[in-house]
């Protein structure tokens, strides 16, 4: 069955403002494999041999013939490999719990056969020391004649052997020899600090020109003490590690899947680099616990970096969730924990944070602070202090997907977003009773599943992220939204990180589609909470038309009017099911139409249909 819609875009002609380019956003967030397995192109797991503190055991690797670890002496906080005895060495383990289990090759490595690998070392030992090390048995690197005092060593090599993702990395040692890190990246597929050009080319195509927060959500509340930890040399970084279970949205906390270490983190300068490339706006969650003057000298000190840098970061978040997040100051040196702060509490620690880091900034009238969104007794508190907030910060837009697929569950789980819709009205309406009439409200963190949760990301995901970015339109005006960004593109939503390639979701391909609109003058978008199955949005300068149909097993067919005459181009991105498996088959057409006069376009079920002159 085929149902007939007809559209005329107000009058064809008339824009009623423009789609902002911030509505498209994503968070890089040092959780899970965002990082490893992920944007860093590192392939050695555990790569400092780093135990949690109190620990003995180095996960990932086995100590062999009396190899033993050791406090560092090079990097703060950390563990080396002492090899003392005959025969001494390390190997990473040839089985473990892996990572995440839909994309698991364990503590391993993937190494391509015919790519060159650059291996890098930091060691100290005696003249006659050496070591060398052994892919699947087979010596790669040796280094001979070592110094008491530390040193890093780089080596290259090509690997021959047929192309695997489970080669063990063996290192063999003669004589006394520490060995504080290990690295191994492709060489040809690597830029940046260690980050891979595969997974930056993709987030590029994403086209994420909203905020791209930085470092993330969860982490940021037990990120590194002091910032200036990730400006040293990426061997010397300290390793962070982060409490049990803390912001469990996995089984075992925010890093389970690394030993709840955070190892391979990218530094701001770094950071402002990935996101110039991929054209991203720059936007930092500070560390906020206790509201400390530590805290706030931090804060204001990196700020205070990045102005001296040109880094040009003016998006500043002043924590993260921190109405519903325990809080452990001192950890992993001290465990003690702490409840959420009371809305009070928060509202002193924001607004002192602010003002430290605006006493510090050249520039304080381009700064923009966002704040925790709570409930009105939360936002009372906050809109109680003299004027200091550019956007409340609302983590929001999620919704479980179905217990059980079917057409119908289907269909829902798509048209879940209209609910959204409420939920920032809400909030504005709150925040315009509270004191917030001139606040903003900054849509973070959305996606189905919870993201974290899913193992794929089919057309479902997709269809829900076309009804979420349509609510954002379409309120962005009624609700003075001024950005939005999906949680996490990487391996948790748009792109799928294999060892040696990227695949980009439904998911997206979706937020690509969306994201053309954005800077663009919006002729036409469905009403945020529209039960309809097909919801659209128009934009002119160019004219750019995406329609998805999300009811999972009905066509549809749409009626348009254009202001223009010319050639349109149809891109249709046909769905294979209603399952979370499900893909897009994309087909290209080219229809002639002529100004004012309307044409129809067919969207199939589950499907979307983005045209363009």
């Amino acid at each position: 069955m085929v149902f007939l819609i007809s559209i005329c875009l107000l009058m064809c002609s008339a824009v009623t403002g423009e789609v902002s380019r911030l509505l498209f956003g994503a968070n890089l967030e040092f959780t899970r494999h965002d990082l490893f397995e992920g944007i860093s192109a590192e392939i050695i797991s555990n790569r400092k041999f780093q135990s949690q503190f109190g620990a003995t055991e180095t996960p990932r690797w086995e100590l062999l013939n009396g190899a033993k670890s050791i406090p560092s002496t090079y990097r703060k906080n950390g563990n080396s490999i002492r090899c003392d005895s005959p025969n001494c060495g390390i190997q990473q383990q040839k089985t473990g719990d892996g990572y995440n289990p839909g994309q698991d090759y364990g503590s391993s490595l993937p190494l391509k056969q015919g790519w060159s690998y650059s291996f890098r070392i930091v060691l100290r030992g005696q003249p006659t020391s050496s070591a060398t090390v052994k892919i699947d048995g087979t010596e790669y690197v040796s280094i001979n004649g070592l110094s008491d005092s530390w040193s890093s060593v780089t080596k290259t090599f090509t690997f021959n052997s047929e192309t695997t993702t489970k080669a063990i990395l063996l290192i063999e040692c003669e004589g006394l020899v520490d060995i504080d890190s290990v690295s191994m990246v492709p060489i040809n597929n690597t830029e940046l600090q260690s980050l891979r050009k595969d997974v930056i080319a993709a987030l590029k195509s994403l086209q994420i020109s909203g905020t791209f927060r930085y470092p993330g959500g969860c982490y940021s509340s037990v990120q590194a003490v002091n910032f200036t930890d990730t400006l040293l040399e990426p061997d010397m970084v300290p390793v962070v590690e982060t409490p049990p279970n803390f912001c469990p949205a996995v089984k075992g906390g925010v890093n389970a899947y690394t030993d709840r270490f955070m190892i391979n983190g990218i530094s701001t300068s770094t950071y402002s680099d990935l996101a110039d490339m991929i054209g991203s706006v720059k936007s930092i969650t500070t560390r906020l616990v206790m509201g400390t003057a530590e805290e706030n000298e931090i804060a204001s000190n990196w700020l205070a970096y990045t102005e001296s840098k040109s880094l040009n970061i003016t998006h500043w978040y002043l924590g993260n969730e921190m109405n519903v997040q325990g809080r452990f100051p001192g950890f992993p040196f001290n465990k003690t924990s702490y409840p959420p702060p009371s809305a009070a509490e928060y509202a002193d620690m924001s607004f002192a944070m602010s003002q430290m880091m605006l006493s510090k900034s050249m520039s304080p009238s381009l700064i923009k602070f966002y704040v925790v969104s709570g409930d009105k007794d939360w936002l009372s508190a906050i809109f109680k202090k003299p004027r200091f907030v550019h956007a409340v910060s609302f983590h929001g837009g999620y919704s479980n997907e179905p217990a059980t697929w079917d057409p119908q569950s289907a269909t829902d789980a798509a048209k879940a977003p209209s609910n959204f819709y409420s939920s920032i009205i809400d909030l504005r309406s709150t925040l315009n009773s509270v004191g917030g009439e001139y606040a903003k409200i900054s849509a973070d963190e959305w996606g189905l599943g919870p993201p974290w949760k899913c193992n794929q990301f089919g057309t479902p995901h997709a269809m829900y992220a076309a009804s979420i970015l349509t609510v954002m339109i379409s309120v962005q005006e009624e609700a003075n939204l001024t950005a939005a960004n999906y949680f996490e593109p990487i391996n948790e939503g748009s792109l799928v990180v294999n060892p040696f390639s990227v695949d980009i979701t439904p998911v997206g391909v979706v937020q690509s589609l969306y994201a053309r609109h954005g800077g663009g003058g919006l002729v036409q978008v469905s009403e945020g909470n529209s039960t309809e199955d097909v919801i659209l949005v128009q934009t002119s300068f160019p004219v750019a038309i995406t329609a998805a149909n999300r009811n999972s097993t009905t066509s549809s067919k749409v009626t348009i009017t254009v202001p223009q005459s010319g050639k349109l181009t149809i891109r249709t991105f046909t769905s294979s099911g209603y399952l979370p498996n499900s893909t897009f088959a994309k087909s290209i057409s080219t229809i002639s139409v002529t100004g004012g006069s309307p044409f129809v376009i067919t969207v199939p079920a589950f499907s979307v249909v983005a045209a363009d002159f």
